[in-house]
């Protein structure tokens, strides 16, 4: 899964998950690609600011990172 951070128009952060996969694997390593589209559209509204995304395993956080949105497209 990983969990992306919206800006809120308040300044607040509001935290929406998403589930990439959902399998048993051997490996100890392994290859994903995600997209995230920040696409204007009229049920979500996207505010310029910093946003968060985290990567999330077994329901734990395993690595997040920071990114600022200047405007979404």
């Amino acid at each position: 899964e990983y969990a992306v951070d919206y800006m809120k128009k308040n300044g607040r952060l509001s935290r929406k998950i998403f589930k990439i996969s959902e399998t048993v694997h051997s490996k100890k390593e392994r290859t994903v690609t995600r997209e995230h589209s920040f696409k204007v559209i009229s049920t979500k509204k996207f505010y310029p600011g910093t946003h968060g995304l985290a990567i999330l395993i077994n329901g734990k956080e395993l690595a997040s990172r920071t990114f600022t949105l200047y405007k979404a497209t």
